[in-house]
């Protein structure tokens, strides 16, 4: 905006709507009822009052002259405000002479349009940077500043720059000519002493590391202007680093600081980071940074500075996996991080009184595990308050509160043998002797079968890992459960990884169409896999067609990797088992005889399989010709097949 806009308003026997002059119409709005806020009618000369304010879109300083009028009411007043806009380029000495023609549009006989014509069509030529400034407060509170002689300003002085910073702690500011002889001793303020500060000019500026310049919030694009010696602040943003704060004293001819390389931090997203175990699984974790080289942004965000990136480790950790020490730069937005599975050791020694024999077992375990996670028999019990772990560490149990019953006297009084004579005595040493070593062989029995075979019931807590006993020795089984995991939870089974869970096997088999293997679920130690059992039921439903891949027939993997549902809707599907060469056998698939009669017509072939079906009736254990053994047996075969799959069914 380029033009001085105009509002009267005149209070004069009542309230006017106030009329606008001008492109600012937003202005009416910042005009209010000075009845009872400034002292306009202490004296017969019109008051001058500045305020910085906005209108439209546009900030800048409002002029008010307002003159007392005569007769009436005591309060009536006739007001005329201009707005400047801050872009516009007007001088102290032009505006001191749009004032004092702005003082000749009131009047009691009416207004003077002249006089607001020449002042509103003039356009102005603008600044080169908007002078930066807070605007007035709005809480009609009102300070003083006098000018003329005796004081240090005059009043182009004071109007060529009326952006004072201090100026919006107040309303308005009353600008007094001292030459009147007229005080405001009601003011709240008196601004006569303070400075007329200038304005410097700052240009916009670049980084060549490729941070934007932001001040007050907005793009440092263009240039500003703002008081000399007042501190501004210049923020540095940069995509993937942490903002940069530089503040600054203006001076003229100041260099506007740039960011250097040691104020630079990159902002480290935590959640960048990929951890995976062995099965590709991805893992939640924690990591670890020294505070010394970063501090938190966020829960998800690390501030760490540019010259200290390179050398910054972590430790990366996960519950139940061993933790693992990197360097940032390695694995922010690049590599993964796998963990190996942790694996703790707990040896155990049982024994129990009355007996030379102690029993040792080994648990092995992912996950720490503490005396509640056994939860032995009541009568077994740790000697121990604490699991010591590691191949070289012995935890000993015992079978404890055991006692031998004692035999009672004629009196009823339990006794030892003691009083008892000959024979008795030997006999009742007999008893006991029996008695003891009967209850010490059932008791090692039962401690042998509940240790060896961990079968009491909660004798690991739920926190540790399903275990599988051999001899002495309790092991985790993590290549099983993991091998199932993954079936279960991968619509592709590749290659590797099953041969990294010992399943290469499993691979090759369904390449090859082995499906007498595949409809095997305990081949492979795979009964607990959803999706295995699909393969098995898929396959027995295959075999139920009389589907059978000829000979040399693969199927080709994507890549070493093999999808289950499709190759699953592959192999129920009949035609993709028809050998290319023989279309006419798609009902009837070849059973592998390739002897010469397989050139015979196929009446002959008919005939033969009659004959054949015949013979296995008659006396399937009679030897015939070499042909006729061989299709007997083969239709044997067929039915045994037919028949397993049909109790399968059922």
């Amino acid at each position: 905006m380029n033009t001085i806009t105009i509002c009267i308003r005149n209070i004069v026997g009542g309230d006017s709507s106030p009329i606008v002059y001008g492109k600012a119409d937003e202005i009416r709005n910042k005009i209010r009822d000075f009845r009872g806020i400034l002292p306009y009618n202490e004296s017969n000369v019109p008051i001058l009052t500045l305020s910085l304010a906005k209108s439209n879109n546009s900030k800048g300083a409002i002029y008010t002259i307002i003159k007392n009028a005569n007769g009436g009411r005591t309060q009536d007043y006739l007001s005329c405000s201009l707005f400047v806009p801050a872009e516009i380029d007007v001088t102290g000495d032009e505006m001191a002479e749009i004032l004092k023609k702005a003082e000749t549009i009131l009047s009691e006989d009416g207004i003077n349009n002249n006089a607001i014509k020449d002042i509103t069509s003039k356009m102005y030529p603008l600044r080169k940077a908007i002078p930066q400034f807070t605007l007035s407060a709005n809480d009609a509170t009102f300070a003083v500043r006098y000018f003329g002689v005796g004081t240090d300003y005059s009043l182009q002085d004071i109007v060529g720059s009326p952006f004072q910073s201090y100026y919006s702690k107040y309303e308005y500011i009353l600008l007094v000519d001292l030459n009147n002889k007229v005080s405001y001793s009601s003011a709240q303020y008196d601004f006569t002493q303070k400075p007329i500060i200038s304005f410097v000019v700052l240009e916009p500026i670049s980084d060549p590391n490729g941070f934007i310049p932001y001040i007050g919030g907005m793009p440092f694009k263009q240039p500003i202007s703002v008081q000399e010696g007042t501190t501004q602040n210049i923020t540095w943003i940069h995509e993937g680093y942490a903002e940069i704060n530089l503040p600054f004293r203006v001076q003229n001819g100041m260099q506007i600081p740039v960011p250097k390389r040691s104020d630079m931090s990159y902002v480290i997203n935590i959640n960048s980071i990929k951890v995976y175990d062995i099965t590709h699984h991805m893992l939640a974790f924690k990591l670890d940074v020294n505070p010394r080289y970063c501090s938190k942004n966020s829960q998800s965000e690390l501030i760490i500075p540019v010259t200290e990136y390179n050398s910054v480790d972590a430790v990366i950790s996960a519950d139940g996996y061993k933790s693992q020490k990197v360097y940032l730069k390695d694995v922010v937005n690049k590599n993964p991080v796998l963990l190996e599975e942790s694996h703790y050791v707990y040896k155990i020694e049982l024994s129990f009184p009355g007996s030379k024999i102690k029993f040792r077992g080994k648990v092995e375990s992912q996950y720490p595990l503490a005396i509640s996670s056994f939860n032995l028999p009541s009568n077994i019990h740790f000697l121990n308050n604490k699991l010591r772990e590691g191949e070289s560490e012995i935890n000993k149990a015992e079978w404890v509160n055991y006692r031998m019953p004692k035999t009672p006297d004629n009196s009823g009084t339990y006794v030892s043998g003691k009083g008892k004579r000959g024979s008795e005595v030997s006999k009742t040493k007999s008893r006991n002797g029996h008695l003891r070593r009967f209850v010490v062989f059932i008791v090692f029995i039962a401690v042998i079968v509940l240790f060896k075979g961990l079968v009491w019931p909660g004798w690991m807590s739920k926190k540790s890992p399903k275990v599988d006993t051999t001899d002495t020795t309790t092991y985790v089984d993590t290549v099983n459960t993991r091998a199932i995991e993954y079936l279960d939870t991968h619509k592709a089974w590749k290659k590797d990884a099953l041969q990294e869970f010992q399943l290469e096997q499993l691979y090759d088999d369904m390449v090859n169409f082995r499906f007498e293997n595949l409809a095997n679920p305990d081949l492979y130690n795979l009964s607990s896999s959803k999706e295995y059992l699909k393969l098995v039921e898929a396959v027995k439903e295959a075999q139920s067609k009389g589907i059978v891949a000829p000979n040399g027939k693969l199927y080709s993997a994507n890549g070493d990797s093999i999808t289950i549902d499709k190759y699953i809707k592959y192999i129920k599907n009949k035609a993709n088992f028809v050998p290319e060469s023989h279309p006419e056998e798609q009902e009837e698939p070849d059973f592998g005889l390739n002897d010469a009669s397989s050139t015979e017509p196929s009446t002959d072939n008919h005939q033969s399989q009659s004959s054949t079906l015949s013979e296995n009736k008659n006396n399937r254990t009679n030897n015939s010709s070499r042909s006729n053994t061989s299709n007997s047996k083969r239709s044997q075969n067929s039915q045994n097949q037919d028949a397993s799959i049909n109790g399968a069914g059922r």
